[in-house]
């Protein structure tokens, strides 16, 4: 189950998260905001979202890990690529732990594709 506080905006959710997960949630949302600087930053279910037309990735702090998640599925290439770099992933996410560093090209990647 997520730890999700209870915020209102993505600076909030940032501010209360555990400290092992500040650096890769951090990371994501830059890498988001660059990649769609168009999207419209906020909070859904509990959880930082970014939505672009009909297009939404997101991103949320679990136990020992931080997901990212897309409204379409990851590429097979995408996902074996993650996977050998030694990161989980699912149909639509990408689960980086919190001793790993957030994969800045895959995340690139999966938002390129999105269409």
């Amino acid at each position: 189950m997520p730890i999700r506080p209870a915020v209102k905006t993505v600076d909030e959710y940032v501010m209360k998260v555990t400290p092992m997960a500040t650096n890769i949630v951090t990371t994501l949302r830059q890498i988001i905001l660059e990649t769609w600087p168009d999207a419209t930053e906020t909070i859904k279910y509990g959880m930082p979202t970014y939505l672009r037309g009909k297009l939404r990735v997101s991103f949320d702090t679990y136990q020992d890990h931080v997901s990212f998640m897309s409204s379409e599925d990851l590429s097979p290439l995408t996902i074996t690529q993650a996977n050998t770099a030694g990161y989980m992933t699912g149909q639509k996410r990408i689960n980086i732990q919190f001793d790993q560093a957030a994969p800045v090209e895959f995340i690139k990647n999966v938002m390129a594709e999105m269409k």
